[in-house]
């Protein structure tokens, strides 16, 4: 994945970002998948738009486990919407409650929620539901210089009992669950740019709404935002996309095929926007 550059639309970004995940998972066609749960992005795995509807229709069943409530309503609305209730089932359902055998297993967003004291069980479980040929694909913020403790605040307000992860804590318990690192990509900046939109878009809608009522929290979740995309570009946060398996030959020998659909789903995008800006202008 490749952030085009400062001023890309965060719609674009996201977008860009959830493809890569896809492409990252090789094949859907014919695979059982289970998006993984509890992920501020994973409640729209069912509705990604064009490429992943389309792989969706390919695919027997898709399994998707959430811990919120609204999530969930949120994800069958939009697969309803896309016509993909048959293809895709949700639950409300603790991922350690979960039985059976998956082709793919996708978690986005949840691992930071973990705690280091739950790391074995959460790999064991990963290696216990993977089919002999699965691959699991972990996505996470993590740190770039070592293990640290997640500041008093955010803990407070923000994310009670999260902790983000350095690699140097996640290698040696995913090695003794049984499983296979197969591919392992850092994403440094990227988030940095997401955070800066995400607060500058959250700062606009809300004072142009004159919906600032609660602005206790209004401040927090600015501050938050903005201490965020300051710790992705000075003080050593990252993201990284952790694939793993139980066979060493599960995964292709090189990366060829994620950069190839890739190309693919980047002319997809093309003309999604063209599409947009027409009907746009149309309006």
């Amino acid at each position: 994945m490749q952030l085009q550059s400062e001023e890309q639309d965060l719609k674009a970004i996201q977008y860009e970002r959830e493809r890569h995940l896809r492409d990252r998972e090789e094949d859907y066609t014919n695979n059982k998948v289970r998006p993984g749960d509890a992920g501020k992005r994973e409640r729209r795995q069912a509705s990604f738009e064009f490429d992943t509807t389309e792989r969706l229709h390919k695919c027997r069943i898709a399994d998707h486990r959430e811990l919120s409530r609204e999530q969930l309503t949120v994800a069958r609305k939009r697969a309803k919407q896309a016509q993909l209730e048959e293809r895709v089932r949700f639950a409300l359902q603790d991922y350690r409650e979960i039985d059976g055998r998956f082709d793919r297993i996708v978690s986005v967003g949840m691992f930071e929620h973990v705690g280091t004291p739950n790391y074995a069980a959460f790999f064991r479980k990963i290696r216990n539901l993977l089919t002999a040929e699965g691959i699991a694909l972990i996505h996470s913020i993590g740190r770039i210089n070592g293990p640290a403790i997640t500041s008093a605040w955010t803990r407070k307000y923000i994310f009670p009992g999260g902790h983000i992860p350095a690699l140097s804590e996640v290698a040696p318990v995913i090695e003794r669950a049984g499983l296979i690192v197969t591919d392992v990509e850092i994403l440094r900046l990227h988030y940095a740019e997401t955070l800066r939109r995400w607060r500058e878009r959250f700062v606009e809608s809300h004072r142009q709404e004159g919906r600032l009522s609660d602005q206790r929290f209004c401040r927090m979740w600015e501050f938050y935002l903005a201490s965020s995309e300051l710790a992705f570009r000075y003080g050593g946060l990252m993201v990284f996309q952790a694939q793993l398996a139980r066979q060493v030959d599960s995964v292709p020998l090189t990366r060829d095929y994620m950069y190839e659909r890739e190309q693919d789903g980047a002319r997809i995008g093309t003309m999604r926007r063209l599409t947009s800006v027409k009907r746009e202008a149309q309006a």
